[in-house]
């Protein structure tokens, strides 16, 4: 079992994308948010309209870039991913480290695979950063003490890096007050649902 499977971390990832763009208050419906112009967002909490830094504050983001940025994210977190989990299967005696592994490979491939090509890279962009997010503290907190042990430290070092690279790539689009707002929303989410 795995305590964060594609299924709830893209849940998590949609309702956190809805709450950052699809709540700014009223104004235009589009993604970007640059017709709302502020208000408040989900949970009370302001919602600043996306954009690219460097271009002007109401600039939305070019939808291509973003796209591009998120397809190079996916692959990159693909690579570090699987190949930590390539070498625990190759590597372990233990047959339910290997299957855990095999699992998790086709996991990875998939969430980034949908993450990747969907229809709003924002979204897509989001559930990336989520899924990396979750996906590492489910690795340290739960995997690496209960099944995998010292087997599962370079599983564990390759989810730190694949959600480091996540943050920075939001980093390029986000304001520092919505990376604010995600990590806000996907901690009182740990909290709602523990486990």
């Amino acid at each position: 079992m795995d305590l964060v499977s594609p299924a709830s971390a893209r849940a998590a990832a949609m309702v956190l994308a809805l709450l950052l763009v699809g709540c700014g208050g009223k104004g235009g419906n589009d993604l970007t948010g640059a017709s709302r112009g502020g208000g408040k967002g989900g949970m009370g909490i302001p919602f600043t309209p996306f954009r690219v830094p460097g271009a002007g504050s109401s600039a939305p983001p070019n939808m291509d870039e973003v796209r591009s940025q998120v397809m190079s994210l996916s692959d990159s977190y693909c690579q570090t991913v699987i190949q930590s989990l390539d070498e625990l299967v190759n590597k372990t005696k233990d047959p339910a480290k290997a299957t855990w592994g095999r699992q998790q490979r086709v996991a990875t491939l998939s969430v980034s695979m949908v993450n990747a090509t969907g229809p709003n890279p924002v979204v897509g962009l989001l559930d990336m950063v989520v899924f990396s997010t979750l996906k590492r503290q489910a690795v340290e907190e739960h995997w690496v003490p209960k099944l995998l042990g010292d087997e599962g430290q370079p599983v564990a070092a390759a989810h730190r890096r694949g959600e480091e690279e996540a943050w920075a790539v939001a980093k390029r689009v986000l304001t520092p007050q919505q990376l604010d707002q995600l990590r806000d929303l996907i901690l009182q989410w740990r909290q709602e649902h523990p486990g």
